[in-house]
């Protein structure tokens, strides 16, 4: 016996061996019949037509990192967020609790309802890094970033769209966020309310203890774009007033009062409503600018400045000179950035003008330090009045 075949398809056949040459002649002279392509188109497959959901209109960014006690709360929130459909990205930055179990539980005895949930888990903890990234890597309209720490009200990210939709702005914040730091909104509000001077040991303490809270906000992918690279520690107390500053020179940054303005999906948010407060190009900074010098001012004011006293001035003499020189650079480094990818903003002083004739670097620097400290001493002299 022999073994025929099996090559191209053709069935393994086993032929007779015979010493007849002529026999196995004509046996392998028989041809298979050829195999042409089929001519023609086929028909395409048909499948049971799907309900059409409309696509996301944001992508929501939470990220967590070893806070199981909050994701009951912080994700079931999102979850119960009313109005158009989200996609929410629940991200674990390198826990080591059980935050990643009961995220999953969470999401396998709930009802996402109309929203889209994408889930990752990172072994390696990128901190404020990790947000930053999944904020670039948003391919929605809008991007609204969570906190954890920051439970989200049933119509919070619907009220966010609606805004920065209505007033056309690059970043929205709400009154959760925090932009400038919840102790200088606290002394800002006691001034106005006549309520006094606030003891020198705990101005100095909360100057020590002064972190920026990132809270729920909205903003559009392409304030991001050519974000310069900060290290982690600075961009975990500073990328809630970075994005809002960078913000306001595309199109601006509105601040969302949410205790006063009602929300109502057929009515449009007006800049100039006095229940709310629109952010202009150095208004972040210039009240945290006036606020530190007011308290400046109230230090040197004391009759008998003790330890404590001088060591609270020193902090903020110190902290206003940081202010002045990161405004300064921030204002120039976000400006020539934005300015190379062809995103000019609408406001624009004086001074910057573009001119066919190159400016020297010392004449722009000198230009912006003249503007921040005229605007800050200002302010300064306005807000301790």
């Amino acid at each position: 016996m022999e073994w025929r075949g099996g090559a191209h398809g053709c069935p393994l056949m086993i032929c007779p061996t015979s010493p007849s040459r002529r026999l196995n002649a004509r046996f392998w002279a028989l041809r298979l019949p050829s195999i042409e392509p089929i001519k023609g188109e086929m028909a395409p497959r048909t499948s049971p037509s799907l309900p059409e959901r409309d696509l996301p209109q944001a992508t929501v960014v939470l990220v967590f990192h070893n806070q199981q006690h909050l994701v009951e709360e912080a994700l079931g929130s999102l979850l119960r967020q009313e109005g158009n459909s989200v996609r929410i990205q629940v991200i674990d930055d390198g826990s080591v609790d059980e935050t990643w179990d009961r995220i999953t539980r969470l999401l396998e005895r709930s009802d996402v309802g109309v929203h889209e949930v994408q889930t990752a888990r990172f072994v390696e903890q990128l901190g404020i890094a990790r947000l930053t990234r999944a904020l670039a890597s948003v391919e929605t309209e809008f991007a609204v970033v969570a906190r954890a720490e920051d439970c989200s009200r049933p119509e919070r990210i619907q009220r966010l769209i609606h805004t920065i939709e209505s007033t056309k702005a690059s970043v929205v914040v709400s009154d959760r966020t925090r932009v400038g730091g919840s102790v200088l909104e606290h002394l800002a509000d006691s001034r106005r309310q006549g309520s006094g001077l606030l003891p020198p040991q705990d101005v100095a303490f909360q100057v020590a203890s002064l972190p920026t809270n990132l809270g729920t906000m909205a903003l559009r992918p392409n304030v991001l774009l050519g974000f310069p690279e900060f290290s982690s520690a600075r961009l975990a107390d500073e990328l809630g007033p970075l994005l809002a500053f960078r913000g306001s020179i595309l199109k601006g940054c509105f601040y969302l009062d949410e205790q006063l303005v009602d929300y109502k999906p057929a009515s449009a948010v007006v800049a100039t409503d006095l229940r709310s407060k629109e952010t202009c190009r150095e208004g972040l900074f210039a009240e945290l600018i006036a606020t530190r010098v007011a308290m400046l001012q109230d230090l040197r004011s004391l009759s008998e400045p003790g330890v404590d006293e001088a060591a609270g001035r020193i902090r903020l003499e110190a902290s206003l000179k940081g202010v002045l020189v990161e405004l300064a650079e921030r204002w120039s480094q976000a400006r020539e950035d934005l300015w190379q990818n062809d995103l000019r903003p609408m406001w624009m002083h004086p001074d910057d003008q573009p001119t066919r004739a190159p400016v020297p670097v010392e004449s722009r620097t000198e230009s912006i330090l003249r503007r921040v400290r005229s605007l800050a001493f200002g302010l300064g002299r306005r807000a301790a009045a």
